[in-house]
């Protein structure tokens, strides 16, 4: 059984391509990522622009209807899958009553984003905003606030809106060190084939959904090279996979989460020698190819020890 540090093992990242300013809390902290996320809202002056998969934490929604209030520049672009469902539905209508219109995405495939541009800092990672994702489960996610990136989220949000208004539109790529799928899906798999390939010490994964049979030859060659491999996985995301198989013969080590509470693993995250690689994506063809996904990657030294550590918690615990 998982030790209790690790049920709400939840990651808060402070980052910047040009400089670095961590800080980072692991372990059961009730309520803190939505008070965290409430009280940023709440401290907004002039944007609010939201990407989300899902959302239905009560108390973020009312933040928004109070930043919309204050004349806050406040924009929600949903998945559309939500639309009809009752507790989101009840969130909508909150939202539509403040003057606040969401944009439908996602009719083709997952719009999976899981981030929002408050004023100068951007908000991303792993957790939807609704109750679960923002109390109980296991989650990984990071405020930053270097330029770079905040404008190039920014982009990618006028981009998200075009082509939700049926507009062809793509976002440029800046930098190695953020990726927006399916816009950057071909270099954002060239990097993570560089890591993998290139991993000497430590390829350590927690994962909701992994299903890349390509990531999972990796993954095998990484362990024939005597690199440490460990993957930790959400039960309920586990199908059968043959190269999964094939890689766990080889010594690939494979784990299980469990939780006593309902709570699920929901990171999409690796630390690749040093380096930390998380975000909205999945391991799987559709995160990696198909969904509206952002990816960061960061070689902080904090972060990777922290996120280190954690894993280490979470693996040795089950």
């Amino acid at each position: 059984m998982v030790s209790w540090r690790s049920f709400f093992c939840i990651f808060f990242v402070y980052l910047g391509v040009l400089r670095s300013i961590s800080t980072v809390y692991v372990g059961p902290v009730p309520d803190a990522l939505e008070q965290r996320v409430v009280s940023l809202i709440d401290g907004a002056h002039s944007r609010i622009w939201v990407a989300l998969f899902r959302l239905s934490s009560a108390p973020c929604v009312h933040a928004l209807v109070r930043a919309k209030e204050r004349n806050v520049d406040v924009r929600v672009i949903l998945d559309s899958g939500v639309l009809g469902l009752p507790v989101h539905a009840v969130m909508q209508r909150q939202l539509r009553r403040a003057g606040i219109a969401p944009w439908w995405s996602g009719r083709r495939s997952l719009m999976h984003h899981k981030w929002a541009i408050i004023d100068n800092k951007v908000f991303m990672g792993s957790a939807n905003w609704t109750h679960a994702g923002l109390n109980n489960n296991h989650e990984i996610c990071a405020f930053f606030d270097d330029p770079s990136i905040v404008q190039g989220y920014a982009t990618h949000f006028i981009t998200l809106t075009r082509r939700i208004a049926g507009f062809a539109a793509r976002s440029p790529l800046i930098g190695r060190s953020f990726f927006f799928i399916p816009d950057h899906r071909r270099e954002a798999r060239s990097r993570l084939d560089f890591l993998l390939e290139g991993a000497r010490r430590r390829i350590w994964i927690s994962m909701y959904a992994f299903t890349s049979i390509w990531c999972w030859k990796k993954l095998a060659d990484a362990v024939q090279r005597g690199v440490s491999v460990k993957v930790v996985l959400e039960p309920s995301e586990i199908f059968p996979c043959m190269q999964r198989d094939k890689a766990v013969k080889v010594g690939v080590h494979v784990r299980r989460y469990k939780s006593s509470n309902g709570a699920i693993l929901h990171d999409k995250c690796a630390l690749i020698d040093d380096t930390v690689v998380f975000g909205s994506m999945n391991w799987t063809g559709a995160g990696m190819r198909l969904n509206e996904e952002s990816v960061m990657l960061t070689d902080d030294r904090v972060i990777g020890e922290k996120v280190g550590h954690c894993f280490t918690q979470l693996f040795d615990g089950l």
